[in-house]
């Protein structure tokens, strides 16, 4: 190939590059580092085989395909350094990163009583007026150096505490415009009890664009696990408020898995599809993990991290069997795997205790800092430390991992806190991007085309 400069420059494949066999014939070929896709044709495999070798195309025909290789990213440049170009990547994403990502926890009461809850502790008084304007003065100053503003709503239960995300979220709103930040849509994780028409027109005014809904299988199921503190069920409720709600926020569904409720996982879907939920809500699968807080009563009926991934592909080859897929597609981390180990990255409990991940929120040994004072105690600099001295590249398996773009290390605090000697946190890509690819190409119709995927 020639660059515009006129100097000829061979080419190579590139180290994220990932192949799986397709089904009915031909290859399956990802990028992670683009999240492109081609479905590679048995006639044209040898082709793009000799190409992403660096030999020149022959033909026309292969110039035309040797530049849409390099378009996608199958094809770089052949002194191309990736692997440092996601370290640098990385370090603009996480050290002095201007995006501001706050999640804010009003209280940590709680009017259900799930059985997997990691929040266990006494929840506390929930965030005073006068947290509340430290909050704001704590943002104003560190939103001098943003460029945008991402505000989520957490618990505890949030909605218990309206007045507060009515207050701040256009209070934050307003003072990220004042210093030219964009104010990205916010979400608030609500367990839907309290949500209907009504509180979702008030969280819409308030600038709030998402929610995150709980529903852990069909109602039997589901009120079996998340119930009130007099035991009754909830799904009929929370499934009224969905059905209220969606037309003014974006709903997600969340269904949290673990081996008791695994295989009703259909049946839920199949409810939203009779009350016509599934074109309006989105659906996703989350596991309850042995090596969370959260599985302390549970032993023995959560998912390892390994093994969630493997039983997420097989219920979307259920679903998809049953034509009710809605089947994830990967997304380029961009850099960091999640805003926990990044500078400007905060979670506030109601005191106005400051966290870098929200299920660190009960437990105050790990904070910090506060909103209160303006320096953070010396144990909590520490803590703070841990998060931003979290590096995948010191890993070795992460270093020489193909989907390396797409997980970053996995989650810094578990990471952090298992500290294995060759690799971080693995994401759920790790161990079943193959059958997902191959349910998402089937799912799309199998076009033999290269395309970029929705992660680009």
């Amino acid at each position: 190939m020639w660059r515009s400069d006129g100097v000829n420059y061979r080419m190579k494949a590139s180290r994220y590059n990932v192949r799986v066999p397709a089904p009915g014939g031909g290859t399956l070929l990802f990028n992670a580092a683009s999240a492109a896709l081609a479905h590679l044709d048995p006639a044209d495999e040898p082709v793009v085989a000799r190409l992403l070798t660096g030999s020149p195309a022959s033909n026309d025909a292969e110039a035309g395909l040797s530049t849409t290789l390099r378009e996608e990213g199958f094809l770089v440049e052949d002194n191309a350094d990736e692997l440092a170009a996601q370290r640098a990547d990385s370090r603009r994403a996480r050290i002095g990163s201007r995006n501001f990502l706050l999640t804010v926890a009003p209280t940590l009461a709680c009017n259900f009583a799930c059985d997997y809850c990691f929040e266990r502790t006494a929840a506390g008084p929930p965030m005073s007026e006068e947290t509340e304007r430290a909050l704001l003065a704590f943002c104003r100053k560190r939103l001098a150096g943003a460029e945008d503003l991402l505000v989520n709503w957490f618990g505890g239960e949030p909605t218990l505490r309206l007045g507060t995300i009515e207050r701040l979220n256009p209070a934050l709103a307003e003072a990220a415009a004042g210093h030219g930040a964009e104010v990205r849509p916010g979400e608030i994780v609500t367990n839907g009890w309290l949500l209907d028409e009504s509180v979702a027109r008030r969280l819409a005014a308030a600038g709030i664009r998402e929610a995150q809904v709980t529903l852990d299988g069909p109602e039997p199921i589901h009120d079996a696990r998340r119930r009130l503190p007099d035991g009754r069920g909830t799904f009929a409720r929370i499934l009224r408020g969905i059905e209220e709600s969606a037309g003014h926020l974006n709903v997600t569904i969340r269904v949290n898995l673990d081996r008791r409720n695994e295989a009703s996982a259909p049946d839920l879907l199949e409810t939203l599809d009779r009350r016509a939920l599934l074109d309006r809500v989105g659906v996703y699968f989350a596991p309850v993990l042995d090596d969370n807080p959260s599985c302390g009563g549970l032993h023995g009926r959560c998912f390892g991290s390994a093994e969630f991934p493997e039983k997420l592909a097989a219920l979307h080859e259920r679903l998809f069997s049953e034509g009710r897929a809605q089947i994830a597609y990967p997304e380029v981390a961009g850099g960091s795997a999640c805003g926990a180990d990044t500078d400007l990255a905060f979670v506030v409990g109601p005191d106005g205790t400051l966290f870098k991940c929200w299920e660190d929120l009960s437990d105050p040994a790990v904070s910090v800092g506060s909103v209160h004072v303006e320096e953070p105690e010396p144990w909590q600099r520490r803590n703070a430390e841990r998060f931003l001295a979290w590096d995948p590249f010191e890993k070795s398996g992460c270093r020489e991992c193909e989907v390396l773009p797409l997980c970053m290390g996995g989650c810094p605090r578990r990471a952090i806190r298992l500290d294995l000697p060759d690799r971080g946190y693995c994401c759920a890509w790790k161990h079943n991007l193959g059958p997902m690819l191959v349910l998402r190409h089937r799912a799309e119709g199998g076009e033999e085309v290269t395309s970029a995927g929705p992660g680009r």
